[in-house]
This record gives structure tokens, sequence and C-alpha cells, in this order.
């Protein structure tokens, strides 16, 4: 199973037929501890205020999947992966988007007024963590706007 942190609070996990129907057959879930990095694989949460973020099924779905007979057989299986965010992730800072977009924060707060959902916070600005796709829809072009 893989982890990778795409930004704050939204993760992709990769894991293998094999070991999602294991997590499966333990009655296993994906769960995330707020203030956490990356959510955890359990059959109930550690801590009251985890919340449950996906199931081996919904890997299965991710993928284009509706029952496990689907897949193909084979002794690990198929590498199923998933996308999944932090509940409540809400608001990233500029300096936050920057980091996640791998560009300069002043290159965010340059196209922030245009950004949807975006929020003026005193000379900063607020981005929504769900809209971060609006970034790789635009043609941005090196110079000014």
């Amino acid at each position: 199973m893989d982890t990778r942190i795409i930004t704050p609070g939204v993760v992709e996990i990769s894991a293998t037929e094999a070991e999602l129907q294991a997590m499966r057959d333990n009655g296993m879930a994906l769960y995330w501890t707020p203030g956490a990095a990356e959510p955890y694989w359990a059959s109930q949460p550690q801590f009251a205020l985890d919340t449950p973020v996906a199931t081996p099924e919904d890997f299965l779905r991710a993928a284009g999947y509706e029952t496990w007979s689907e897949l193909a057989e084979g002794e690990e299986g198929e590498m199923l992966t998933l996308t999944v965010s932090r509940p409540n992730v809400g608001l990233l800072t500029t300096k936050q988007a920057a980091e996640a977009l791998g560009v300069a924060a002043c290159t965010i707060r340059k196209w922030a007024p245009r950004w949807p959902g975006a929020q003026k916070l005193g000379r900063d600005w607020l981005i929504p963590a769900s809209r971060l796709d609006w970034w790789h829809e635009q043609d941005h072009e090196p110079g000014r706007k």
C-alpha cells in the first residue's frame, strides 16, 4: 500500500486488490484524525473525533468496478487508487496553496482575485482546498496578467 500527499489534507492511496480484500474481510475502513497528515486503516476509530473517509469498496468504485468478481484473477490483483481528503479541509493560505501547486506564493496572490471561492483576509487570501484544480484549468503564461 502506498500513500502520496498531494496537498495538505488531500492524499492519494494505492493498494492491491488482495490488500483491499483483506481490509474488507476484517471490517476495516480508512479514518482520518483531525490535524493528522494522512488517514489510517482500522476496524473502528481510534479517537472520538476521527472521521471515516473511505472503505475498500470506495477503491473498487473509483476504479469503475461494481463487484470484486469483476477484477482480473491474479496473485496480488490489480492496483487500485483512490484520492481522499481530510474532512473539513476548508481553506488554504496562499503559502499552503502555493506549496501544493508548486508555485510561488506571490503567484497565488496575483491570481487569487479570480479564484472561485477565494476570500481576502487582511493582506492575504484563503483559497478553497476543493478548488485547487481551478489552477490547472487556466492558461498560465509568465509575466503580467
